[in-house]
């Protein structure tokens, strides 16, 4: 029976010998195949590249630029009059509606000047009223050849002498009513008081302002824009306009004035651009505020199916330099044919971010080299690794793209683990097989 036990020992020992010489070889041979395509890879000595394929678009210059928001209405406040403020019963950022009493100025001394320019009035009256029947009475006189007609003229020049100091006490009653009117200052337009310079006791002084009243309802963005690019822009066209406030809510706004001149120091245009701005209640209260910045993008270029390329595929010599002249730029770039870079002169248009315009050389569904053709030679064969596409604005933005990356790397993170941890397993497996094994030939060595 000991006999029988020592051999069925030996034979299980022999039996797991054999099942890892099994498994061994057929781990060696399934890795062959794979040393062999690194082999032939190795061998394949055809340059790498990068390739991408032109196509139509619509090609759109943008640029932005920051501009300050004001209102399109705003008034300063002025008096006409110089003496001391009585009433301003306002302060800024109070709603007033057009013809509500804004200033009161003190106004007794032309209340006063008025009712004696009125006394006067009066008096002159009388004396001409006194002067016109003497003069009538001179007249009748002068007809009956009583007085003699130098003394018929004294008496008609008394009247007109009383007409004209009426005239001039008329001009002064006038003037001293507009005083009055001026003591009282009226909103000419509805909107917010501003910039409030006085208060009560104050003294008014012609030509300096009092406050400010300024018309949110409707507001405008001033631009400085180089003149190359101002000439691209008209009356009318829409731009968007993002506000540091409000990110996530961008406005409309249209060009509705260019100025006919050039900042001489700057080389800039003032373009204005309006827009409507929104209510959040009835008491004066808008989202957007005068004194803001707001970033504008201006679309002032677009070409409807442009042909496009990435301006990595581009290739400048020093032939083509000589053929450069304005308006015509001409570039190098590697078509790939049948495997091969095929060189094709090409002469491009306007610029935009990474991308191109072309505007002869390359027709659409062209594939084109955009990477590592530097050191490629014409004809030559080349090994094409990747096909890229080109970027649009219809792409998902920057924050999707990261996302999709994000999942990817997590994916690939997961099959890292999960092929470590089989690999960890299968260690395990062949530790506890050779454990095993040592256990069972111990009592053999013994017996």
């Amino acid at each position: 029976m000991q006999y029988i036990h020592r051999n069925r020992r030996i034979a299980a020992l022999f039996g797991l010998l054999f099942v890892w010489f099994i498994c061994h070889t057929t781990v060696i041979a399934c890795s062959k195949p794979d040393e062999g395509n690194g082999e032939e890879e190795a061998k394949d000595e055809r340059p790498a590249v990068v390739t991408t394929v032109a196509r139509h678009m619509t090609f759109e210059q943008e640029r932005t630029y920051i501009g300050n928001i004001e209102a399109v209405k705003q008034v300063n406040v002025m008096s006409l009059v110089s003496d001391r403020i009585t009433e301003f019963p306002w302060q800024d950022g109070d709603l007033v509606q057009k013809g509500d009493r804004l200033i009161t100025i003190r106004h007794e001394l032309s209340k006063s000047g008025l009712a004696q320019i009125k006394a006067q009035l009066r008096s002159i009256d009388f004396q001409i009223k006194v002067a016109k029947r003497e003069m009538a009475r001179a007249e009748k006189m002068y007809a009956d050849h009583v007085i003699s007609e130098q003394q018929f003229m004294q008496a008609k020049d008394a009247v007109n002498s009383l007409n004209l100091q009426k005239s001039q006490i008329s001009a002064m009653k006038r003037q001293r009513n507009i005083g009055m009117q001026n003591s009282f200052i009226n909103a000419p337009i509805t909107g917010i008081v501003a910039n409030k310079r006085v208060e009560v006791g104050d003294l008014s002084a012609p030509g300096v302002p009092l406050c400010t009243l300024l018309d949110l309802t409707r507001l405008k963005v001033t631009l400085n824009i180089p003149e190359a690019e101002a000439a691209k822009l008209k009356e009318g066209q829409e731009m968007t306009l993002v506000f540091s406030a409000y990110p996530t809510a961008p406005i409309a706004a249209k060009i509705s004035r260019i100025l006919p001149y050039v900042n001489i120091s700057t080389r800039t245009n003032i373009v204005e651009a309006e827009f409507d701005n929104v209510a959040l209640d009835d008491k004066g209260n808008y989202r957007y505020k005068p004194g803001m910045y707001a970033s504008a993008h201006i679309i002032i270029n677009r070409i409807d199916d442009a042909i496009v390329l990435p301006q990595q595929a581009l290739l400048l010599t020093p032939e083509l330099i000589k053929l450069n002249k304005p308006g015509q730029e001409w570039r190098k770039v590697f078509i790939l044919s049948d495997g091969k870079a095929i060189e094709r002169r090409i002469r491009i248009g306007i610029r935009e971010g990474e991308n191109v315009q072309i505007l002869e050389g390359i027709g659409p569904s062209e594939t084109v080299i955009i990477r590592g053709q530097h050191s490629l030679n014409n004809g030559e064969e080349v090994r094409n690794i990747k096909t890229q596409k080109i970027a649009l604005s219809t792409d998902p933005p920057p924050a999707e793209a990261t996302a999709q990356a994000n999942i990817e790397k997590s994916a690939q993170a997961n099959t890292e683990k999960s092929a470590q941890a089989n690999a960890e397993k299968n260690t395990q497996a062949e530790k506890n097989a050779k454990t095993s094994t040592k256990e069972n030939a111990k009592p053999n060595l013994k017996k």
